[in-house]
């Protein structure tokens, strides 16, 4: 339904309203007619009070749905601000750095716990009314039970509602029963849904990986100190200096110098990693040809060579050279296999 809890009570409490104001005119009417009729007043009249009973208590409702929104927005504001994530409090501004997606975000999830709370203290309201009024019945009718039964040999017919209202009594006690099953039932939903569905291994994992995922950088300051508006920085791969805004900060995650440093060598040791060939040819014998040992002879390559530049002084290969290598040192084994 898209109609709320709230905009339900605000419809019925303005029904209501228009009730009690079309019984008073009614009233006014009598009360210019001569002579006067007393007997349509005091029916009137009774109309009028059971309107106003009803619009007072659908008002004291409202007020309570209204109390409920604004606990759950609060309730809603605190835990944004500390998310427990696999024992780790996180903000949601640094989850969402953007700030049109943390306010979109921020929206959706204080109309939805606004919007539960609010159906949950109507549902309440309504539910304890329904059992106020049969606790209120059931007790009228137990006092006519216990004046049938002292006026049972005056009346038959005192005795036959006797009966009737002791059926009527097992019945409410039923309904109000099944209603406080009910209530109970939709709570403990409520509260199964709102539980999160992950481990805490699979929170703290998904929290790591989120992390390692975001562009390293060191070296961060601010731009201009009087401002603080933007940040400078250095991306730890690349050496490039960066520039974004205080919002953006989530982005990245933010390393010292040691922690750089390491970065940069375990980037230079894979890049200088040779290439493994997918064949590899073997030479049966330490001898070939008539059994003189040969000496593997000098080849001769230009040397090419990459400056790594996390590492300084530091010579590598790079991939095409190697694997050029691999292939002239592989043609000369054959040559001399086949002499």
């Amino acid at each position: 339904m898209d109609q709320t809890a709230k905009d339900q009570v605000l419809q019925e409490i303005t029904a209501l309203e228009q009730q009690v104001e079309n019984y008073t005119n009614e009233m006014d009417a009598i009360t210019s007619t001569e002579p006067l009729d007393t007997a349509k007043y005091n029916a009137v009249k009774a109309d009028v009070e059971a309107a106003q009973s009803k619009l007072e208590a659908k008002r004291a409702e409202l007020a309570t749905i209204e109390d409920a929104g604004k606990e759950a927005q609060e309730k809603l504001t605190a835990e944004l601000d500390a998310i427990d994530i696999g024992g780790e409090t996180v903000n949601l501004r640094a989850l969402v750095p953007d700030e049109a997606s943390y306010q979109l975000l921020y929206i959706w999830l204080q109309q939805r716990e606004i919007t539960k709370a609010q159906v949950m203290a109507a549902l309440k309201s309504s539910y304890e009314s329904q059992i106020e009024e049969f606790e209120t019945v059931a007790n009228e009718i137990s006092t006519l039970r216990q004046d049938n039964f002292r006026l049972s040999d005056k009346c038959a017919d005192l005795e036959a509602k006797r009966d009737a209202a002791a059926a009527q009594i097992d019945e409410l006690q039923s309904d109000i029963t099944r209603l406080k099953a009910d209530n109970d039932n939709l709570r403990k939903q409520l509260e199964d849904s709102a539980k999160p569905k992950e481990t805490t291994e699979d929170a703290k994992a998904a929290l790591e990986r989120w992390k390692n995922s975001r562009p390293a950088i060191t070296d961060l300051r601010w731009k201009d100190d009087s401002r603080k508006t933007t940040y400078l920085a250095t991306l730890v791969e690349t050496g490039e200096q960066i520039e974004f805004g205080y919002l953006e900060k989530g982005k990245y995650r933010e390393l010292t110098e040691e922690e750089a440093s390491r970065f940069r060598d375990e980037q230079a040791a894979s890049e200088a990693e040779p290439v493994q060939s997918s064949e590899t040819n073997v030479i049966p014998d330490s001898t070939l040809g008539n059994g003189i040992p040969l000496e593997p002879p000098t080849i001769e390559f230009p040397t090419v060579s990459v400056q790594a530049e996390s590492v300084p002084g530091t010579m590598v290969l790079s991939p095409e050279e190697i694997t050029r290598r691999l292939i002239a040192l592989e043609a000369r084994v054959d040559q001399i296999a086949g002499a």
